[in-house]
């Protein structure tokens, strides 16, 4: 099968489960997933392709314009995963750090059951951070009731997932939300390193 037919294929897998997951996409709304927020027309559209897209096995690139907020549609879809399919995680959200203290407080007011850990500081601050997520999960072997992991999202930089990323690479990421992925495709940068990086992630 050369390249254009494996396209076809492809496209045809596509189509075929996007109708079936269509229906399951369309009963979503924001009180069962926890969203505190009033959608508009174009950002429900978007929360059930990313929907429709996730159960059919696709990854995608959501690239509506600047300011239509996609923050706050990738949030909806995290959030969709923990309460309507039963998901807690863990989810990676890999951005730039200037926008990180804007998706904590997006998290948090728009979707406030979702538990998010800011792994952003000096190195002394990430270890105790890890420290910290160590010894919650040791308590696994006490209290049944103990996720494996004290948050649902980790959210951190491109720099900070380069240097710790043998860390990082150790957790069983079920789904990661790359912020301004474009920077990726510039390989002698350290996002473009990141590249290679989330590669061998375990999502």
């Amino acid at each position: 099968m050369n390249y254009e037919e494996r396209l076809i294929a492809a496209a045809k897998h596509v189509f075929a489960g996007d109708s079936r997951a269509a229906v399951e996409a369309a009963e979503v709304n924001c009180s069962d997933i926890g969203v505190n927020a009033t959608l508009k027309p174009h950002q429900i559209e978007g929360i059930s392709w990313l929907i429709r897209r996730y159960l059919i096995g696709v990854n995608v690139i959501l690239g509506d314009e600047m300011g239509l907020g996609k923050t706050l549609q990738a949030i909806a879809f995290l959030s969709y995963l923990k309460f309507c399919r039963g998901v807690h995680g863990p989810f990676l959200i890999l951005c730039p750090l200037s926008v990180t203290d804007g998706w904590v407080s997006e998290v948090a007011k728009f979707a406030p059951k979702l538990k998010v850990l800011r792994y952003v500081g000096d190195k002394q601050y990430r270890r105790a951070l890890r420290r910290e997520m160590y010894e919650h999960v040791e308590k696994q072997s006490s209290s049944p009731n103990v996720q494996d992991l004290p948050f649902d999202v980790l959210l951190t930089t491109y720099d900070i997932a380069l240097i710790d990323q043998d860390f990082l690479c150790q957790i069983p990421w079920y789904y990661a939300v790359i912020d301004e992925a474009q920077r990726l495709k510039n390989p002698s940068s350290v996002s473009g390193y990141c590249y290679n990086m989330l590669r061998n992630l375990k999502v």
